[in-house]
């Protein structure tokens, strides 16, 4: 796992939050639109937004894309020495936090946050 911006702990599981939830007849998963759920086993660059009660929300379109070529067994280590990791998902992201347009908003400190203390 790596963080491309902030310092978030990578050495355990974190969970997230997505807006949304299941529909009141139980038959299907509501999201925003465009928004899609992470899968099992996948690899992803999550867009996560730290809240006032310091969990994170992932939600939205592209808050989430998966990276291929990784699966669950993949380390920090593995992905970070592969050419995974500079995957088109991952150059992208990488040049938008470059290229990223600063903005007066609150921001909340996630519980993850290695820097919290």
């Amino acid at each position: 796992m790596e963080n491309i911006k902030g310092e978030l702990e990578t050495d355990k599981p974190i969970p997230v939050q997505k807006a949304g939830g299941i529909s009141e007849d139980g038959s299907s998963i509501v999201t925003f639109d465009d928004d899609v759920l992470p899968e099992v086993g996948q690899s992803y660059v999550f867009l996560a937004y730290a809240q006032d009660d310091g969990s994170l929300l992932v939600s939205g379109p592209n808050s989430n894309t998966e990276v291929s070529g990784n699966d669950d067994t993949d380390t920090s280590d593995t992905i970070e020495s592969s050419s995974v990791n500079h995957s088109s998902a991952m150059k992208a992201h990488k040049n938008a936090l470059k290229h990223q347009v600063k903005s007066d908003r609150k921001r909340s400190i996630s519980k993850y946050d290695k820097t919290k203390d």
